[in-house]
């Protein structure tokens, strides 16, 4: 059975159609930042960061890809934490559009994003064995069979290269909290996934070592979206509650946060793929 794309290209063109690259630009500058918007900033992103840091390897100059890269800042930040050298894959060509206007802007070459289908087979061939680091965020669970997904980015992974993969994890708290204020992203979603038994086995490859795997951040309200203005008002009301669970977050957990199925937002997953397998 085919692996169902639970997107298309226009539901992406229409995303990234009405966004700008303006507030993308120097991701990875983090001076002058104020002890109260440190403390206050998303504590899952503080763990997240500590995650990545844990597993991304400390050579530089790595060649770094994001599959489905746009808008481009992911990217840009790794090059500034981590001097890698970023590429993006994009195939909605106002997304791609975007991820070189960002690169760009931060000293990245434009023809380091690579438009093209990433499922395409004379892709997949070109790029075997290709990037140091294949890196995607919330990218597979918008497929039906996403194993197959992730077999693809190790595909494109050099031997001894290192895959981190997240995705969203939208059930329990997080679909009842999501759901209230916009149901549209339900149909774009395989909430399968979105178990960590489930989401394990997507990595079970005999050329593919997992090193961590698990449930990261801890709660959190959703981001404000296009819902009525009355929705979006309660959204800004809850965010700023936000801040202050985030500061207590940091001061009580630290950097092991009260992670579960019922409250993380994300899914991760790091490896490395085999040298003698491939």
């Amino acid at each position: 059975m085919s692996n169902i794309k639970l997107t298309n290209k226009k539901y992406w063109n229409d995303i990234y159609e009405d966004m700008s690259s303006d507030d993308l630009v120097d991701k990875g500058s983090e001076n002058n930042v104020s002890w109260w918007k440190k403390n206050s900033s998303s504590y899952s992103n503080y763990l997240y960061s500590a995650f990545i840091e844990k597993h991304i390897p400390k050579e530089e100059g790595l060649s770094i890809v994001e599959v489905g890269s746009a808008p481009g800042d992911n990217m840009v930040s790794f090059k500034h934490k981590y001097n890698c050298v970023p590429y993006g894959i994009e195939y909605s060509k106002s997304g791609a559009e975007m991820n070189k206007r960002v690169f760009e802007k931060n000293g990245i070459p434009a023809d380091h994003v690579i438009e093209a289908d990433f499922f395409d087979e004379e892709f997949q061939d070109k790029y075997r064995n290709y990037f140091d680091i294949v890196y995607s965020s919330g990218f597979i669970e918008h497929f039906s069979d996403p194993k197959d997904v992730v077999k693809k980015h190790i595909n494109i992974l050099k031997p001894g290269g290192t895959l981190i993969v997240s995705i969203p994890n939208f059930r329990y708290i997080n679909f009842i909290l999501k759901a209230f204020f916009n149901t549209s992203f339900i149909p774009t979603h395989n909430f399968e996934l979105m178990d960590l038994i489930v989401f394990r086995e997507c990595f079970d490859f005999s050329d593919f070592n997992v090193n961590e795997c698990g449930y990261k951040g801890s709660f959190a309200f959703p981001q404000p979206t296009y819902t009525p203005p009355w929705k979006r008002f309660i959204e800004k009301v809850l965010g700023k509650f936000q801040l202050l669970i985030n500061m207590v977050f940091r001061m009580v957990f630290k950097g092991n946060g009260p992670e579960s199925r019922f409250f993380s937002e994300n899914l991760y997953c790091a490896g490395i793929k085999n040298i003698d397998n491939s």
